[in-house]
């Protein structure tokens, strides 16, 4: 009889050399991952592509990156502007270096690519919260402001980033854990380093259309210009559709609302200026038929919009007019070539210099 005892327990089979290794292997395995999940997240925390957190490394950040909602609100928290630009992406084309020479300002472009009125307030608000006197905002006023119900077309991009656009940034740690703020991480510094050139420059302006020498009209018309069947010459409906002015004043446009508020927060001296962009004219309402009703009520009440409100232009250059009617402008409906938008920049500061009318802006109101 062997004097040997064991300990282990009665009907224990011994430990496989192969089990033990997967242990290891899976220790290995969640402690690497863990290392780098964490090395991950803080190359994103100190490159923080969007600068909002109090500790990030010190770097004159691009808005980089495909998603202009995050990009936007750190320029417009910025004190290298002094004046801004809110709209869609028809005034996005308005360039910022031109509207620096003619007015003599500082701008941001804030323009947003399916930007809606509430949308705009958001970063409004940002802007006005970081630059209590700005010389000069300028707002495009489209077609989402003529909407009956702004909940229904409310953030085009369902991303829409709530911790961007508060004043606390405790919450923006979290945000930052996630492949967007990897990718977008990345997208900052490959832009830093000259690796990639960034959509917008540090004021936000950038043209995102083709190359103006591959313009073809023939294919803007056949593509863009008449996809709804609708041809010149735009003659009016007929019978046309009449409201009393009662019912006019009792259409639903809570987008006039919004624009109301944003003016109001403006301090008095700040040179105000709203402008009705031009569209094509087959984008235009047709005169006649209430989508038109509802575009002419909006512009008086926005142009009515109160004594309180000073130092406010209403620029007007939606309807038809030599701009709107000749498809050579035209990309698409609401994208005119970039000639035509600096053009059209010249003619805002036009107005706004002389108060007359012309062929392609009228003046719905000056101070």
């Amino acid at each position: 009889m062997s004097s040997c005892t064991s300990s282990s327990e009665p009907g224990a089979q011994p430990e496989r050399p192969e089990g033990s290794a997967w242990r290891r292997f899976n220790r290995f395995f969640a402690w690497t991952g863990g290392g780098l999940l964490l090395l991950l997240y803080g190359f994103v925390l100190l490159v923080d592509p969007w600068e909002t957190l109090p500790f990030s490394l010190p770097m004159d950040r691009v808005p980089a990156g495909s998603n202009m909602r995050y990009a936007f609100p750190m320029l417009a928290r910025r004190q290298a502007f002094d004046s801004a630009v809110f709209g869609t992406s028809s005034s996005r084309l308005w360039s910022s270096s031109l509207l620096n020479e003619l007015f003599d300002a500082r701008f941001a472009q804030l323009s947003l690519d399916g930007g809606r009125p509430q949308e705009s307030e958001m970063l409004h608000r940002i802007f006005v919260d970081h630059h209590p006197s700005p010389e000069f905002v300028i707002y495009e006023v489209g077609m989402p402001y003529f909407a009956e119900d702004l909940a229904a077309n409310s953030q085009t991009n369902s991303d829409w980033p709530d911790w961007l656009y508060d004043d606390n940034y405790f919450n923006d740690f979290g945000a930052h854990f996630g492949t967007h703020a990897l990718t977008s991480a990345f997208d900052q510094v490959y832009v830093q380093l000259g690796i990639t050139t960034p959509r917008r420059g540090r004021d936000g302006y950038g043209s995102f259309l083709p190359p103006d020498g591959d313009y073809r009209v023939e294919t803007a018309r056949r593509l863009k210009l008449r996809r709804w069947g609708r041809q010149p010459p735009f003659v009016p409906v007929e019978p046309a559709v009449s409201m009393s002015a009662a019912e006019k004043r009792a259409l639903r446009l809570p987008g006039v609302g919004v624009l109301h508020r944003m003016l109001r927060t403006l301090p008095d001296e700040t040179r105000k200026i709203v402008v009705f962009p031009p569209y094509h004219a087959s984008e235009l309402p047709w005169p006649g038929t209430l989508g038109h009703l509802r575009w002419e009520e909006g512009k008086r009440r926005i142009a009515e919009v109160g004594d309180d409100v000073l130092d406010l232009w209403v620029l007007d250059f939606a309807f038809y007019s030599p701009l709107t009617l000749e498809d050579a402008n035209w990309w698409d409906g609401t994208h005119s070539r970039i000639g035509v938008a600096r053009d059209v920049v010249r003619a805002i500061h036009a107005a706004w210099q002389d108060g007359r009318d012309t062929d392609v802006c009228r003046v719905l109101r000056g101070p």
